[in-house]
């Protein structure tokens, strides 16, 4: 663990020096997050998978795929064909699911990687990595909700030529089709990206069809509007048949509160500061992303649609303080420390043990 915390303290120095330094440049920046990534890497590839109920789930269908052909496989699992497929591609090689397991990490981690690097400077990467590891909802799908992670996963990357302006047509598609066949729930959020690669939508105009979604969550009344919808749609029909034994509820108000915070932050943050054209962008993908959320939360396990939208936190609360130049050292500092006590308190932080 000492190793984790000089890590850490370096970090924490780093973040506070001036850039273009002998401290603050790219080269120590890299340095620090290719050995957070290590340790972080190490934890979670180690730990008990089968422990968790969807990681269960997966081992249990991995090992049983090793005796399986290709086109009984897709009989067999034909939802999600796309993890289906490495998850049989996989089980040719070995059956050990810590290999499967870390495979499946490594494609995840190096797509948020790579957004990142798009959209941030090396020393704002360390920042925000660190941030994202410290994340409550970051490694429920980095380790258990693994379908929706990698769905997630690359739609950042689209995200991030969407932050930055970047067409890559053919990538991104690509990339969408990809996240769409980790899992379907991605359809719908792949669907707003590419929208808004070509329409520009107000963001008053998406935070009134939110406050009604809101109003909708919180009275039921999108259940009533939706359900006669849902027949066509059979995947969600499906989901809806878990109602009678699920136990976390629908449309719960500590979801609905927790999405309401960050969109009253980034309202307060547009309202006192001059954000950026990339900032006002990644407000409209928030209130898209977390409205469908709101549309879906009847259906159980609704939480796992909402993470599409909650996993924008990070970039949310780190995109202005980067771009402003006014206590910058100051609010660098206090939010690390906030993120650091959230996985403290969350035990997220476990994952920086060193082994």
């Amino acid at each position: 663990m000492l190793i984790s915390i000089t890590v850490l303290f370096l970090m924490l120095l780093i973040s506070i020096a001036k850039p273009n330094t002998i401290l603050n440049n790219k080269y120590n920046s890299r340095v620090i997050l290719f050995i957070l990534f290590y340790i972080v890497s190490i934890n979670v590839i180690s730990r008990d998978f089968s422990a968790l109920s969807d990681a269960g789930v997966y081992v249990t269908s991995f090992l049983n795929m090793h005796n399986q052909g290709l086109s009984n496989m897709f009989i067999q699992h034909s939802s999600d064909p796309l993890f289906s497929l490495i998850m049989w591609v996989i089980s040719r090689v070995t059956v050990s699911h810590f290999v499967f397991f870390a495979i499946l990490w490594f494609i995840f981690i190096f797509a948020f990687l790579k957004a990142f690097s798009i959209i941030l400077l090396p020393n704002q990467e360390l920042l925000v990595f660190f941030s994202f590891t410290m994340y409550y909802f970051f490694y429920s799908i980095a380790t258990n909700v693994l379908r929706q992670g990698l769905s997630i996963s690359f739609l950042f990357i689209v995200l991030s030529y969407y932050l930055t302006e970047q067409e890559k047509k053919k990538t991104t598609l690509f990339l969408l089709l990809c996240a769409c066949l980790f899992h379907w729930s991605a359809v719908p959020f792949a669907a707003i990206l590419l929208i808004f690669r070509r329409i520009n939508i107000k963001i008053r105009t998406l935070l009134i069809v939110w406050v009604l979604s809101a109003f909708a969550y919180l009275t039921n009344i999108q259940q009533t509007i939706l359900i006669p919808l849902l027949q066509y749609i059979p995947k969600l029909s499906l989901y809806l048949t878990f109602r009678n034994f699920y136990g976390n509820g629908v449309n719960r108000l500590d979801f609905l509160l927790f999405s309401s915070i960050w969109v009253l932050f980034i309202m307060v943050i547009k309202g006192k500061f001059n954000v950026t054209s990339q900032y006002n962008k990644l407000i409209k993908v928030y209130i898209a992303f977390n409205t469908v959320f709101l549309l879906m939360g009847f259906i159980p396990f609704s939480d796992r649609i909402g993470l599409y939208s909650w996993m924008l936190v990070p970039l949310i609360v780190w995109l202005p303080i980067f771009n402003t130049k006014k206590f910058r050292p100051f609010l660098i500092l206090t939010v690390l420390i906030i993120f650091l006590l959230v996985g403290i308190f969350s035990g997220e932080i476990n994952y920086y043990k060193f082994i």
